[in-house]
């Protein structure tokens, strides 16, 4: 008799009540030994680790299980107390030994005086690679505070190199190093003020937010550049609405970063094409298929430039990965960050020497009318 919490499984009637208590065990092996002292139920991943076909051991007593599972169930069925932490071991492959932990679960059985039991086991190679995992995450967040002080700091002391910079080059204004350091100064700068912007948490306050006016502020920042450059840029805001939930700084500084990463990609008399429109999820290939229920506008901000490499593609959005020779590498990971802070998100498609195709995905708040 199959029961839904209890897949890929053999049990008896007796276990399916008894299973229900398992929830979501699909990660472990787990046997359930019955208030009569039987196993009533265990998984494939149980029946592999203590090397017996399930037909070996159902519905018939504990005591047939390996010795170190069976004194474990054996402590738990007679206390009535859980048994936690428990390591085990279990003949593997020729002479090698399974190292495992065991969970022994008592269960008080409806209209029983008696427990049934559920043994949950765990390798001890999956234990210990997530205690790994574990550490390694505290270490990246200790070292993730750590550079954002740094970060901080160093940003405090520039503003002072800066003044003295600024100053030498107003009392020397034919001083070459003097415009050298500037410069460099203020990539340096603009560094760290991205890696503080990557590394803060969010904190900021959310409300309606236009698209279409927001694109339009972002292009006319990056208007010198496209006029330097003649690129022509074509506008489609064909999405009838466009008012999304939101904090218009961060969506600004994102969209920005794209349009300023597609005039860099271009060369003389490129075109820069911005289009909307409203999608509905499920139409997607992407996580807000499953996740979203809100109708979507979509941005798409595409060049005609040099485009991206296929190895380079896959690392697009790492932290400090850029193939430009002042680029910090932070730009995208900013964007996508705040894309998917906003409940949406981003794809890319690429042709090297033809272009690329950024397309941003927002829910739409819903017109009143």
């Amino acid at each position: 008799m199959p029961n839904s919490s209890l897949s890929s499984i053999a049990c008896t009637d007796k276990a399916l009540y008894i299973g229900n208590s398992l929830g979501d065990c699909s990660a472990s092996a787990w046997i359930v030994v019955d208030e009569q002292g039987l196993v009533a139920g265990l998984n494939a991943e149980a029946a592999r680790l203590i090397g017996m076909d399930a037909n070996q051991v159902l519905e018939r007593p504990y005591g047939i299980l390996p010795s170190a599972i069976r004194r474990l169930i054996c402590r738990s069925l007679s206390s009535g107390q859980p048994v936690a932490g428990q390591q085990i071991s279990l003949p593997g492959i020729g002479a090698e030994k399974l190292k495992l932990h065991l969970h022994a679960i008592p269960i008080r059985v409806r209209q029983a005086k008696r427990f049934a039991v559920i043994a949950l086991i765990y390798s001890q190679s999956s234990a210990e690679k997530l205690q790994q995992t574990i550490q390694q995450l505290q270490r990246l967040a200790s070292l993730g505070l750590l550079s954002a002080g740094i970060a901080h700091e160093i940003k405090n002391a520039l503003v002072a190199i800066k003044t003295f910079a600024q100053l030498l080059m107003e009392k020397n204004r034919d001083a070459e190093l003097a415009r050298i350091v500037n410069r460099e100064l203020q990539r340096v700068d603009s560094l760290i003020s991205q890696m503080l912007t990557f590394a803060s948490p969010g904190r900021t306050t959310y409300g309606t937010v236009a698209i279409h006016k927001l694109l339009n502020g972002a292009l006319e920042m990056i208007q010198h550049q496209l006029k330097h450059k003649n690129i022509m840029l074509h506008r489609a805001y064909n999405a009838a609405q466009d008012v999304v939930r939101g904090n218009p700084h961060q969506l600004q500084q994102a969209f920005l970063n794209l349009l300023l990463n597609a005039a860099d990609a271009m060369d003389n008399n490129g075109c820069l094409e911005i289009v909307t429109q409203l999608v509905k999820a499920e139409n997607t290939a992407t996580a807000l298929k499953e996740t979203c229920s809100s109708p979507l506008i979509q941005v798409t901000i595409k060049d005609n430039g040099i485009g991206i490499t296929s190895s380079n593609m896959k690392r697009l959005f790492e932290p400090f990965f850029t193939t430009k020779r002042h680029g910090t590498g932070l730009g995208l990971s900013i964007t996508r960050r705040i894309v998917q802070e906003h409940g949406g998100c981003i794809t890319v498609e690429s042709i090297e020497r033809k272009g690329t195709t950024f397309n941003v995905l927002l829910p739409i708040i819903a017109s009143r009318g």
